[in-house]
């Protein structure tokens, strides 16, 4: 079953006004993650997502003329940019978008998608961006392109 404990309310960012906002999030999570200037040797903490949300809060307008007298509850209490950069990640990781781990290495905390999350984020980044590729490469894939170029 998909929608079980941690997925149970996984849809619920994109609905309300600020759904075009949250899924602008998404789709440059997914950029910043695995794209092919993506750094994968760092990891990202909560300022990371909370800087690149903000980016995004500020880039992309609300759907207000459908939502006009409506204010989602998870962004009622969100003063300011900041603020709703945080509940985003909040709220995000809350609907099992997202997922927190702590690095074993450095133990710091980080953030990553999760396994739904980033099937669905894929989704929506490949609608805006056709021709994008990952470099990220199963070992069948690898040795499959190795024998091919011998």
């Amino acid at each position: 079953m998909f929608f079980h404990a941690d997925r149970e309310h996984f849809f619920r960012p994109l609905t309300g006004k600020h759904r075009e906002v949250i899924v602008s999030c998404v789709k440059s999570l997914y950029q910043r993650m695995y794209s092919p200037d993506a750094d994968y040797a760092y990891h990202l903490t909560r300022e990371d997502l909370r800087d690149l949300f903000l980016e995004m809060i500020r880039e992309t307008p609300l759907l207000s003329q459908e939502f006009a007298d409506e204010e989602t509850e998870y962004f009622r209490s969100a003063k300011d940019e900041s603020a709703k950069a945080n509940e985003i990640v909040r709220l995000l990781a809350d609907c099992g978008w997202i997922e927190k781990y702590v690095d074993k290495g450095t133990m710091v905390s980080a953030y990553r998608f999760s396994k739904a999350g980033k099937s669905f984020s894929e989704a929506l980044f490949r609608f805006e961006f056709k021709g994008f590729k990952t470099r990220q490469r199963n070992v069948r894939n690898t040795k499959n392109s190795l024998e091919a170029y011998l």
